[in-house]
């Protein structure tokens, strides 16, 4: 078996990711058969995108991002057939933790828990960001520039992503917190506002019509589409496809 042939593929109706196998090229168009699949609800790990590497046992070992019994990712072997069998499930006191680069020279911890999602924000408009933090079992967290930390919810989140909704020199946090709960925006530093009660598979906020503020624009999956909040007022379906992957810029 040649193992340049394991691959893994993301399977558009769940969250699951599975591991394949793809048959020799050739003229023909190629097929593959699903040798095992993750999910973050079975204990052996959620989004395994590092490739694998073949041991001398003739097995295959990988990590995966998250999942696991604390749900912060694993390490796992699997044999030709598929069968996996986890050997490390990560816990938040593995590893480094969170560093900073400041001015570009000079690394500082700055906490030893490991977030699944990071992002920064100018959340109180002084000039300078705030970090975002959402650490697996502890919520959502706020490092200021003042050196200073606080919850900003218990709850984590799914996916979250940080501009400007309104006239207001705060940014706001839109934030995904799942089936059940939805996606809610922080606004001006203070105050919770719900947005939608359906879970996304992805979101971002850019500014499309040039207003200067920002739309939220969220992919529900393979059954809503592509949509978009524009100018912190109304929906509108933008495409009925569910996208891969997506990003903002200016390109023109």
């Amino acid at each position: 078996m040649d193992p340049r042939r394991y691959r893994f593929a993301r399977r558009v109706v769940t969250t699951a990711v599975s591991v394949f196998l793809l048959a020799p090229p050739a003229a023909v168009a190629q097929s593959y058969q699903i040798l095992h699949t993750f999910t973050i609800n079975t204990g052996d790990g959620a989004q395994p995108f590092a490739a694998l590497i073949q041991g001398s046992d003739g097995k295959f070992y990988g990590t995966t991002g998250n999942g696991g019994t604390n749900n912060v990712g694993t390490v796992f072997k699997m044999d030709a057939a598929g069968n996996v069998t986890i050997l490390h499930s990560f816990v938040t006191t593995d590893g480094y933790g969170v560093w900073v680069l400041a001015n570009g020279n000079t690394w500082t911890p700055l906490h030893s828990l490991h977030p699944t999602t990071i992002v920064t924000a100018d959340l109180d408009s002084n000039g300078r960001d705030e970090i975002v933090f959402d650490f697996p079992g502890y919520g959502l967290w706020v490092y200021s520039d003042s050196g200073t930390w606080r919850m900003l919810n218990s709850l984590s989140a799914s996916h979250m992503a940080a501009g400007h909704l309104d006239a207001n020199a705060k940014a706001d946090l839109v934030i995904d917190f799942g089936a059940g709960i939805g996606i809610w925006v922080y606004r001006n530093n203070a105050i919770w506002s719900y947005l939608n009660g359906f879970p996304s598979k992805n979101l971002l906020l850019a500014d499309l019509d040039g207003t200067g503020k920002d739309e939220v624009v969220v992919d529900f999956g393979p059954a809503y589409g592509l949509w978009q909040y524009a100018n912190d007022s109304a929906w509108s379906q933008l495409n009925a496809i569910s996208p891969a992957g997506m990003a903002a810029g200016r390109f023109y």
